[in-house]
């Protein structure tokens, strides 16, 4: 019995009360004085027991679920993070380099200053100027919060999808360390994560995100390529690139002019062997050895580069694996692309397109990293997004499995880049002769971004292969 029909029987209507009991007496000829009154209030009771049921004791397992779970995500990010600003204040301080470098060449209102980056970073790091004024501890402080800002609000498009996604998050940008703060890369991180978070939400919205990504770094307009397609969601993406894409493009153009919009592309050319990229691993093993001849620089890339006779040979491999690379991405996106013509009919294909969509997108980043000659340890941050957001999907056992072993790869390698630098990386860039520890650290490191890249690659082929079956 439901609960108004008990308040029925508790506090009856009299004059609904006397008409039932009217005809109830002539119902069943019996006189009222005669009826048993034992049988109402057992009635009564019986309806009324479970209203007044004692309430059970406050505990903490009486708590829901939700309650628990981000209570412990909030634990988590406090603890990992004041670990982190630990480390930062107390042992790497060193690291806040490239923040000094922000503040210093923003004293000039040129356009020209940090050529590296495109102009719409250069805007957003203005701004923090403009704030903190000229006073560097006030901009490090706005840099840092920044940064925070944007970490924070990753795990709350995460957490609102999964718990476990969020927590992830959290544990992988902590494994790279302190650099979260005095980096730009975790802006652009923040941004994929969102574009993939809103795939399911709000196409528009899902490419402008994409497009801020690559306003801030050119790199990410790659990624735009798996998540459109011939149907009407990824249509919608494209055009929300587009949009925002050309309206950060245009106003480049227009105070910038074109020579300094590709610089940065020209700047990436002009560049070195960096000391952590993958092509870098075997001078590396070389410069670690007595008599080798091979040596360690600061160059005018503001980056520690190695030289020694083999270091042309690895550049040049280096730019045919980047050409190659660029190649399977097309590829692969077109291959992807094609598979998506029909616009999904049923959740089981919108799910195997999704899937597909961030395996896609992993195994683009991933080689773009594995390539790349100017490898630097805050690139890992741009594997965040995707291997949080491909963790909250429903897979099968076996996609389960695969996303767990890939997630405890890159969460090994992000660990792995964090003892490399900053903790081993003044024994690694001395200069005639490096520290094997260190050395060891980097080749193991460089290893496993050669793998998960390897490995990404069939598993976004097959993924794709999967959405018509």
């Amino acid at each position: 019995m439901s609960y108004s029909e008990s308040a029925k029987h508790l506090v009856p209507d009299t004059a609904k009360s006397c008409t039932d009991d009217t005809s109830a007496r002539i119902a069943d000829k019996t006189p009222h004085s005669e009826r048993p009154l034992s049988s109402n209030k057992s009635s009564i009771i019986t309806d009324y027991a479970p209203l007044t049921a004692t309430k059970p004791k406050n505990s903490w397992c009486s708590l829901p679920i939700d309650v628990l779970t981000l209570s412990a995500l909030v634990v988590l990010w406090l603890s990992t993070r004041a670990l982190m600003l630990w480390l930062y204040a107390e042992r790497y301080r060193y690291i806040v380099g490239d923040v000094a470098y922000y503040f210093n060449s923003l004293q000039t209102a040129d356009n020209a200053t940090l050529s590296e980056y495109p102009l719409p970073a250069v805007w957003l790091l203005r701004l923090v100027r403009l704030i903190s004024g000229d006073n560097f501890a006030a901009f490090e402080l706005g840099f840092g919060l920044l940064t925070t800002a944007c970490d924070l609000a990753a795990i709350v498009l995460l957490a609102r999808r999964s718990k476990l996604a969020a927590g992830y998050w959290i544990l992988f940008t902590a494994a790279i360390g302190p650099l979260i703060w005095v980096r730009l890369d975790i802006i652009i991180a923040f941004l994929v994560c969102a574009s993939l978070t809103l795939l399911t939400k709000s196409d528009h919205t899902s490419g402008a995100a994409m497009a801020f990504a690559a306003g801030f770094k050119m790199w990410p307009a790659a990624l735009i390529a798996p998540i459109i397609s011939p149907n009407r969601a990824g249509m919608r993406r494209l055009i929300g690139f587009a949009v925002v894409g050309l309206a950060l493009g245009s106003c480049s153009l227009l105070l910038g002019g074109w020579a300094r919009n590709i610089s940065p592309l020209t700047w990436q050319s002009e560049r070195g062997l960096q000391i952590e990229a993958v092509s870098a691993t075997w001078p590396m093993i070389l410069h670690a050895l007595p008599d080798r001849g091979y040596t360690v620089s600061f160059t005018s890339s503001n980056a520690y580069e190695v030289f020694g006779t083999a270091v042309p040979f690895w550049l040049q491999v280096s730019q045919v694996a980047f050409l190659v690379t660029w190649v399977i991405i097309i590829f692969m996106s077109g291959w992807l692309c094609w598979q998506q013509r029909k616009q999904p009919t049923n959740p089981a294909v919108a799910h195997r397109v999704l899937v597909a969509q961030v395996a896609t997108v992993l195994a683009t980043i991933l080689l773009l990293i594995a390539v790349n000659k100017t490898l630097s340890p805050q690139y890992m941050f741009w594997l965040a997004g995707p291997l949080a957001f491909g963790i909250s999907l429903p897979h099968s056992p076996a996609g389960r499995f695969i996303a767990y072993i890939g997630g405890s790869v890159a969460l090994t390698s992000a660990l792995l880049t964090q003892a490399v630098y900053p903790i081993t990386y003044t024994a690694l860039v001395q200069p005639y002769l490096g520290d094997t520890f260190a050395t060891a650290l980097l080749v193991i490191r460089n290893l496993t971004v050669l793998g998960m890249a390897l490995g990404s690659v069939p598993l976004a082929f097959t993924t794709a292969r999967r959405i018509v079956r």
